[in-house]
């Protein structure tokens, strides 16, 4: 027997499959050690009658469902939240920003569901009968004939037929010689119908997953194009028209002009609910029912998602070259290019260990445990109790001066604010020099010019009040003794 492929088209195939053995995010799952877990959580949680989910709730249904294994003896030491990041990481998850929120929700990537549907399949199969499946393949094949046929004779032979057909089908519903379906076949064509409708959602994943790699690719496109802004724009709404017209763009486009089609939704609607008023239909699962009833409005879902995602590329697309973010991003790959080859011409002459002498600072962030976290109660900081107002006494100046002495108070300092007051006034109280010169030494200050009013000053009757600053930046009040300066004092002074 001769050898079906080469040698080396067979060591191609093999590492073509070894990356994708390693890429791919359908083999990944179902090659992790967890993947029992995964499919069983994920599949159970994120399924076509609700594709995506907020994190946390992502994350708490997880949870619940590790704690009722563990329960019956399974060793899943991790949390819901580490598990969902893994997932992540492999591309089994898909982690999004839900619309016009900072929340972020989950979905299954495209390849994730189509793992996750090939294990239920071989776990649960549908029992869909050869004959439902090679009735659907033989209307695809005879209408394809025919609509590929550009014969003119062959397709009115066609068109003939199946007018004799209608015709004597016609004939036979009037003469009431007519049978329904058995209850099985029907439920048979239920269960196909089912089978495909279910991978249509997938669909749409995959679609949104090609928009987003040519979105990409556009973008490098324009970051290393050496081009005019006027032509890049040029090529900006190249590419826009490419996404629009790509083999997923055109696919989708034309599937979403048919879902908006008021007419065939209206007689889509009327059908479902014909077919599900059947009486095969209603031994059908809850789940299944559910399923059709909700298919439409569950595909307008998904069609808007892929529908905002390529205006939004679009117009994210537009923004980055109009803003001239593009120049940037130009400017920064050539000076990555640069510095590679200028470290690739070094390498020979210059050893890894080898001190460099340039000194780089990263950016970074202190990594702390939540655990060490407290919640803020704003209860903590209201005051339960009758607020007394203090009971103020008299301090001498002694007893300010010892318990100030410390402070090695600036009295050359002071002297100075009190004469350059009196330049300023005829007669000046200690309230007035400190309005103008603050004390710099809190309440020493207030201290240092009480002993020079003592000592040069004029007592008078009453107290006045003067205000400081302390030094953690608190503002003080306090009545003291009333002096005057009427001349200018010393600058020499010690108690």
């Amino acid at each position: 027997m001769e050898a079906t492929i080469s040698a080396a088209g067979l060591v191609a195939r093999v590492r073509e499959l070894e990356r994708l053995q390693k890429s791919n995010a359908a083999l990944v799952l179902l090659r992790l050690d967890l993947a029992p877990l995964a499919v069983a959580v994920l599949g159970s949680h994120l399924h076509p009658q609700n594709p995506r989910l907020p994190a946390p709730q992502l994350h708490e249904l997880i949870e619940g469902d590790l704690e009722a294994l563990r329960d019956e003896g399974w060793e899943y030491s991790r949390s819901a939240q580490a598990y969902c990041d893994d997932w992540r990481r492999a591309g089994i998850l898909v982690r999004t920003n839900i619309s016009g929120t900072n929340e972020e929700q989950y979905e299954l990537s495209a390849w994730a569901q189509n793992a996750i549907h090939f294990v239920s399949g071989i776990n649960q199969p549908r029992s869909t009968a050869t004959g439902s499946r090679l009735g659907t393949i033989s209307k695809q094949l005879e209408s394809l004939v025919k609509d590929s046929d550009a014969s003119k004779a062959t397709r009115l032979e066609i068109l003939e037929a199946q007018k004799r057909a209608i015709e004597q089908e016609i004939a036979e519903v009037k003469s009431g010689n007519f049978r329904p379906i058995e209850a099985h076949e029907a439920k048979e064509r239920v269960l196909e119908i089912i089978s495909l409708a279910s991978s249509v959602p997938n669909d749409f994943s995959r679609v949104r997953d090609q928009i987003s790699v040519l979105n990409n690719e556009l973008h490098s496109h324009v970051v290393g194009a050496d081009l005019s802004r006027g032509d890049v724009l040029e090529e900006v709404f190249t590419g826009i028209d490419q996404i629009n017209h790509s083999e997923a763009g055109r696919s989708f486009n034309g599937f979403y002009d048919l879902l908006r089609d008021l007419e065939s939704s209206a007689r889509f609607d009327d059908q479902m609910e014909q077919l599900l008023s059947r009486d095969f239909a209603l031994d059908l699962p809850l789940k299944d029912r559910s399923f059709l009833r909700n298919w439409r409005s569950l595909l307008l879902t998904e069609s808007d998602i892929v529908q905002s995602t390529m205006v939004n590329f679009s117009r994210s697309l537009r923004r980055f070259v109009q803003s001239r973010r593009f120049e940037m991003h130009r400017q920064l790959s050539r000076d990555l290019v640069s510095a590679q080859h200028l470290a690739s011409q070094i390498l020979p002459n210059l050893k890894v260990w080898q001190d460099s002498g340039c000194v780089l600072d990263l950016t970074g962030f202190n990594f702390g445990s939540i655990s060490a976290w407290k919640l803020f109660n704003p209860e903590d900081g209201l005051v339960t109790e009758e607020l007394v107002i203090a009971q103020t006494k008299t301090v001498s100046l002694e007893e300010l001066h010892a318990a100030s002495r410390e402070s090695e108070i600036d009295y050359v300092e002071l002297a100075k604010n009190v004469n350059a007051t009196l330049r300023e006034l005829k007669v000046a109280s200690i309230a007035d020099v400190l309005e103008r010169f603050p004390a710099s030494q809190g309440v020493a200050s207030v201290v240092g010019l009480l002993v020079i009013a003592k000592r040069e000053g004029q007592a008078t009757t009453g107290l006045q009040e003067v205000s400081w600053v302390d030094r953690n930046g608190t503002s003080k009040v306090s009545n003291i003794p009333s002096y005057i300066f009427s001349k200018e004092v010393k600058l020499t002074y010690g108690w």
